[in-house]
Order: structure tokens, then C-alpha cells, then sequence
């Protein structure tokens, strides 16, 4: 397969202009050539072209930083000033250029731009107009020989997280890029893939940026709350447990903690068990209470807010959320009052197989677990209610993320479920359906 070379034109205010230079770093050792040029801001260009190479994140098309950096690029001569521009990273002995143009490849695996993806965008969708403003705008790249990396610990992905001071990468686009997320990906069902952020501005099978609630460290949390079953020396349970959603994108640090990683890797045998179980949890609310007057008066389900407090129940708005499925639902729990939940079923229906993995015991299937959530349904969210109304307001000063990680909603659930089962309402029920 024939090479594709990007060749862009060079941005020349003046005939004394040196638009594009370079220099070899570090001498004796790579002696890597490391180039800056300034390019001329055209409709059609080669910079639109450029792979993205080691950039954690994922690209916002719509992005506040876009529009911001299209508006600079429309209305400010001089953009180069204002804008940090593009890096790079090229092929070895790629780089050429002259008094017009400047060209490169980037056939490696790293090759590509490892920060100014949206400046890259901005200038794509700005560009027109500089066209009709009939006034010439630039933008900076700077260009990295590859082999400049082959003596930096952890290689062209170390500039991805380093060298981007402007703007912070997300801590799980950059545990993405390393790799830590890999294991969990094979054990994925590929139609959740596609609906969980990995990396910031991930987009879903429809082309919209995922929600909060699907990111990869809500699965985490998630996942967590069934735990208890490994007894794990390295893997706490209790408060932690309770409260690991409340770390947000710190919770995904145990799978790059090699002792806490190999423990949780033993959940991922249901880690799609219990993806489903939650998008069914939060999809069947209503059909599984049986009760459209008492549901419509729950107030764990309203929004909570301190004018909504004020409101009769049935005039505050119910939480909508978006399932691991890529469904989005109008009448769902927070994620921080599943977790309880899904502690509370998984605590009655894992235990471990002989490798010492997780696995749902009595051989169960899904539909049994459906059954199992179907005969506790009201019961739960009953008591879940009760307790938001004694202590959400005085007790946690309304904070769901303090009342999600409130014990007592943890051993309620637990012991509702315990129940169902241990009476066996469930099959009862399912057979009467």
C-alpha cells in the first residue's frame, strides 16, 4: 500500500519570512529532527487529513473549545498567536520541505497529532469564512521525528499526558491511551462498547457524546458493589464500597494498581450480568412496582433540588438517564441509588467457581434474576423512599451522593432481596405472569 503524504502550504506574511525551521534533539543519541512551521489557514488541506495519533481524547466537533478557537480564528488576525497550534509526531526522514510547502508521513502506529485535534477542527470549520473575509490567517505545528520517543519511558504516549499543560486530559482518556482498559474490553458484549466513554468526548453508536452515566468509572463503581463475594485482601469493602462513586474518574485507578487489579478482574465474568441487571433495574421502575398512584408519589425518583423540595411530589420532574444499552429513559433512579441495589441483589445471587472467579450461583439464568428484581421491585424502592424521606433533607442536607453511600440503604436492599429469595415469591410470581 502506496505511502499518503501530507504536504501543506506555507503561511508567508512577508518576503523576509522564515516560515518552517528545525533542529535535531537530542544529539548523539536519536538525533531526532524537530521542525515548527507555519501553515496558511486554507478550505482544503492536508491538516485536516492528519491521523490522530496518541491523543487521548476524542474529538468534539461542538465543543465550547471549537467554537471558541473558530471565533478567534474568524475575527483575530494573528491567530497563531492566540492558538497553541498542532503536534505531531511524523515519520523517521519524512520531513521535507521548501520555500512553499512542507510535507510528512505518518505511516507508524504513534504517527499523528498528540494535541490540537480541536484546534485542527476549528480551523476546518473557520476556514471558509477566513476565505470570504478575504484575509490570510496561519496556524503553528510542530513536528516530532518518532525515533525521538524511543528512549523516553513509556514511549509517544508520555507526550500525550505531559505536553498537554493548556488543558488537562481527563484521567480516563489517559488510562485509555496506557492501555488499562483493554481487559475489560474483551470481556464487553460489543453492543455496550460502543454506548461507554473511555476517553472524554467519546460519541455512541448515534453519533452523540455519552453521557456521565455510561463513563467507564461508573461501570467501575458499578461492578464494585459485588465485591464482597471475592473477599479480597487488596479490595476493600464498607465505605469504600459504598463510597467509590463519589471518586468519579478516580475509581478506575485500581485497574492500574497491578495487587487491586487482579482481584477485580474476577468480577468481569458478570461484568455484563450486571450491566444489563442495571439497565433492566432502571427500565422496568414503573411495570415492576405495579402501582402508577404510589409510583408517581416517590420522591426518590423526582428531582430534589431546593425549589423542587417545595413543590408537591407529583409536580417535581423525575430523573431521566441514558442505559449502558445507549436507551435513554425518562423515569430512573441516580446512579448513586442503584448502587445499593445492585449490591443488595448481587450479595444474594454470586458466589465463586473453582478458579475463584465470580459467577451467579444456583445456576440461575438472566430471567431468573429479572424474576428475582420483578418480586422486590416495590418492595425496595418502598423502603428506599421511606428512608429519603426521614434522611435525605435533615440528615444529608440533601446531597444524594451522601445519602447514596448511607449503609442502611446498603443492608435494607441486601436483606429485602435475601427475603424474596430465600421465600421464593420470585418464581412464584413469574410463574403467574
Amino acid at each position: 500500500m502506496a505511502e499518503i503524504r501530507y504536504t501543506l502550504k506555507l503561511y508567508r506574511g512577508s518576503e523576509n519570512d522564515t516560515p518552517a525551521g528545525q533542529i535535531t534533539m537530542p544529539p548523539q543519541r536519536s538525533n531526532a529532527v524537530v521542525c515548527y512551521a507555519y501553515i496558511k489557514v486554507e478550505v482544503e488541506s492536508d491538516l485536516y487529513l492528519i491521523p490522530r495519533g496518541t491523543n487521548p481524547r476524542a474529538l468534539n466537533k461542538n465543543s465550547k473549545k471549537v467554537k471558541a478557537i473558530r471565533k478567534t480564528l474568524e475575527t483575530v488576525p494573528g491567530f497563531a498567536v492566540f492558538n497553541g497550534g498542532l503536534c505531531i509526531i511524523a515519520d523517521d526522514e519524512s520531513i521535507e520541505f521548501d520555500d512553499d510547502t512542507i510535507s510528512f508521513t505518518c505511516e507508524h502506529p504513534d504517527a499523528g497529532h498528540y494535541d490540537g485535534q480541536h484546534t485542527a477542527e476549528g480551523v476546518e470549520q473557520g476556514a471558509p469564512a477566513v476565505k470570504d473575509a478575504e484575509f490570510d490567517q496561519q496556524v503553528l505545528i510542530n513536528l516530532v521525528e518518532n525515533r525521538f520517543f524511543q528512549d523516553v519511558p513509556g514511549g509517544s504516549r508520555r507526550a500525550a499526558e505531559t505536553w498537554n499543560s493548556r488543558d488537562n486530559q481527563k484521567l480516563h482518556s489517559e488510562q485509555n491511551q496506557r492501555g488499562a482498559f483493554e481487559m475489560m474490553k474483551k470481556h464487553l458484549d460489543p453492543n455496550y462498547i460502543s454506548n461507554i466513554a473511555f476517553r472524554e468526548n467519546d460519541q455512541n453508536a448515534k453519533g452523540t457524546i455519552i453521557e456521565k452515566e455510561c463513563r467507564v468509572d461508573r461501570i467501575v463503581s458499578l461492578l464494585y458493589t459485588g465485591i464482597d463475594v471475592l473477599r479480597s485482601e487488596q479490595l476493600d469493602t464498607g465505605d469504600t464500597m459504598y463510597g467509590l462513586l463519589r471518586t468519579g474518574y478516580k475509581s478506575a485507578k485500581i485497574l492500574e494498581n497491578d495487587a487491586q487489579n487482579a482481584d477485580f478482574e474476577k468480577m468481569y465474568p458478570v461484568l455484563n450480568t450486571v450491566l444489563e441487571m442495571s439497565d433492566y433495574i432502571q427500565g422496568t421502575l414503573r411495570s415492576n412496582y405495579g402501582d402508577e398512584v404510589g409510583f408517581d408519589s416517590l420522591e426518590i425518583l423526582r428531582k430534589s433540588g431546593k425549589r423542587d423540595l417545595a413543590k408537591p411530589v407529583t409536580e417535581r420532574k423525575h430523573f431521566n438517564t441514558t442505559l449502558f444499552s445507549g436507551k435513554q429513559i425518562k423515569e430512573s433512579l441516580l446512579p448513586e441509588y442503584v448502587q445499593p441495589i445492585m449490591y443488595g441483589l448481587l450479595k444474594n445471587v454470586l458466589t465463586l467457581d473453582a478458579n475463584g472467579d465470580a459467577m451467579i450461583s444456583h445456576g440461575w439464568t438472566m430471567q431468573d434474576l429479572q424474576d428475582i428484581w420483578s418480586s422486590a421491585c416495590r418492595l425496595v424502592l418502598d423502603r428506599l423512599d421511606d428512608l429519603f424521606q426521614k434522611k435525605f433533607k435533615n440528615n444529608f442536607n440533601s446531597r444524594h451522593a451522601e445519602f447514596g453511600c448511607y449503609p442502611l440503604l446498603w443492608t435494607e436492599c441486601e436483606k429485602i432481596f435475601s427475603g424474596v429469595i430465600t421465600q421464593g415469591v420470585f418464581r412464584s410470581q413469574a410463574a403467574a405472569k
